[in-house]
């Protein structure tokens, strides 16, 4: 995850940015198919998110998913002040292709 906006600043070398982590058991994913508005994989202990070096991730086995259909991702995350937040952003899409 990283801020939804970002201070802007110029500079004449290379910038990085170090982004932010979901804490661990605080972010799950789910997966819906988007013809049919059906939740293939729900929220729940089985879709947290795992984190590494990087960010966070998760693996999905898309074997079992139909062919040739769109899929969105959305994110669920948990906030220490008990506040939910789920996101849902469009350049979360995928189609399953084989």
């Amino acid at each position: 995850s990283r801020p939804q906006y970002v201070q802007k600043s110029f500079s004449d070398s290379v910038q990085s940015y170090t982004g932010s982590f979901i804490a661990q058991s605080s972010g799950s994913y789910s997966i819906v198919d988007l013809s049919t508005n059906e939740t293939i994989v729900p929220f729940g202990d089985y879709s947290l998110l795992s984190c590494d070096a990087s960010g966070n991730y998760f693996k999905q086995d898309l074997n079992t998913f139909p062919v040739n259909r769109f899929y969105k991702i959305l994110i669920r995350v948990k906030h220490d002040d008990g506040q939910e937040i789920i996101y849902d952003n469009d350049n979360y899409e995928f189609k399953v292709v084989r």
